[in-house]
């Protein structure tokens, strides 16, 4: 650092000779300032938070902000500003690369970065111009952060309460949670198309890696609750253990434990094993293996229903064999046992006709002699019954002649009638002006009463 340039004499605000106060550039005190900063911590610096605020240049510059991890990163937060030049980037990209690839730099990634550390006098802030990477501390922070879910999962009874929720047989409504348009998505659609089942397939948006992910992940594995599918398939595609810390976080452990759908989980990564895959109901290596699990359950209960049908007819046509077999059977003895009570009745009827046959002209001689026998006593009975009838009928035509009206008008007898034609018998009762018709032998007279009857 060069001196600071001579003062003129003055007094300043607190009373105190200003000659003896040392005035500085903006140039110079940003130049004192990262004197004194090389001076305190030296160089490389080596520094830790979460990644916060990533942006690339096109001359492929990266800029981002180091948070305190577990915080929300806003303007409250301490916060270092970091670049990343693009030669530099290669070198780190190289470390990160030949210790396994494991770390990512991306949004929400703790990381341990060295750099040198310098003010930028053109914005007036402190910042860390980024030259290498630790990535071990990264994969450690991750596997502390793996092992304390797992660990409070494990004292809540969590770990196995998914894979205890029954998966309907078969599984035909299936909701995809994953990063809309990925190739994650893809695969997976394409594996649930190949199915000769029927299935209804939901996809849900959600981001599968940054600071916001743990949050809409949790969000679409709720909506695919209220849905009412049989079965989540959770599916990312592969990349580096960093890229999987959202999978790793205890709330979206607690979400799949108690979502009370079966959960069925496909992160694309060979070794890695994160939470979600623990407390899922069934976890697997690949996207297209998830799915390929649910198609493999679909078209199970598809044939094992086939065979049913299939058994069932087999059984059915084995029982209408038999019972048509069993029913010729018994329609041969039906109609043997008719033969032989036919040719029995037959026989029977054929001895009672001989007997009758036998008996009939020795019945009809009998018969004969009796109506002879009744013919001669009836015809002299006949004979007087008919003698007496007509003496009889004499008698009652002289009884008949003799009461004819006719005969008696002629001998002075009269019949009286009134006006309804009713003969009067007695003049008892009748009264003056009551018109009466009288019949003598050769006419009729007609009459009116002057003066009724009395006693």
């Amino acid at each position: 650092m060069g001196e600071p340039p001579e003062a003129e004499t003055t007094e300043s605000g607190d009373g105190r000779d200003a000659s003896r106060a040392a005035t500085w550039s903006v140039t110079e005190l940003h130049d004192a300032v990262n004197g004194l900063i090389d001076h305190a911590f030296g160089s490389p610096v080596w520094v830790t938070g979460e990644l916060r605020s990533l942006h690339r240049s096109a001359a492929g510059h990266s800029y981002f902000d180091l948070v305190e991890p577990g915080t929300d990163g806003t303007h409250n937060a301490a916060r270092l500003s970091v670049t990343l030049f693009s030669g530099y980037r290669n070198r780190v990209n190289a470390i990160v690369t030949k210790r396994g690839g494991g770390v990512r730099i991306e949004e929400g990634t703790v990381l341990r970065i060295s750099g040198e550390l310098q003010t930028y006098p053109a914005q007036s802030r402190l910042q860390l111009m980024m030259t290498g990477i630790d990535p071990s501390y990264t994969l450690a922070v991750a596997q502390q952060k793996r092992d304390r879910a797992l660990a409070a999962l494990a004292n809540a009874g969590l770990l196995d309460a998914n894979a205890l929720v029954e998966v309907p047989h078969p599984p035909l409504r299936v909701a995809i949670v994953t990063s809309r348009g990925s190739a994650a998505e893809a695969d997976t659609l394409h594996e649930l198309e190949r199915s000769r089942v029927g299935l209804s397939v939901s996809r849900i948006d959600a981001r599968t890696q940054g600071a916001e992910a743990e949050a809409t992940i949790v969000a679409a594995l709720r909506t695919a609750a209220e849905l009412k599918v049989d079965v989540v398939l959770l599916v990312r595609g592969g990349g580096a253990s960093t890229d999987l810390a959202t999978f790793d976080g205890e709330r979206l452990g607690r979400a799949i434990a108690t979502l009370g759908v079966a959960v069925f989980t496909g992160i694309g990564h060979e070794t890695d094993r994160t939470v979600a895959d623990e407390v899922a109901h069934s976890a697997f290596k690949t996207p297209t293996a998830a799915a390929a699990s649910v198609v493999e359950r679909a078209e199970s209960a598809h044939e094992q229903l086939g065979a049913t049908t299939a058994s069932l007819r087999s059984a059915a046509e084995g029982r209408l064999a038999r019972a048509g077999n069993l029913l010729d059977s018994q329609t041969r003895s039906v109609a043997i046992a008719s033969r032989g009570h036919l040719n029995r009745e037959s026989a029977g009827l054929d001895s009672r006709l001989a007997r009758v046959a036998s008996a009939a002209p020795l019945s009809a001689g009998r018969l004969a002699a009796r109506v002879d026998s009744l013919a001669a006593r009836v015809e002299p009975a006949a004979t007087r019954a008919l003698e007496s009838a007509g003496t009889r009928l004499g008698n009652l035509e002289g009884l008949v002649a003799a009461r004819d009206p006719a005969l008696l008008l002629k001998r002075g007898w009269s019949i009286t009638r009134d006006a309804t034609g009713a003969i009067v018998s007695s003049a008892l009762g009748l009264e003056a002006g009551t018109e009466l018709v009288t019949t003598v032998a050769d006419g009729r007279i007609s009459s009116v009463v002057t003066e009724g009857g009395s006693e």
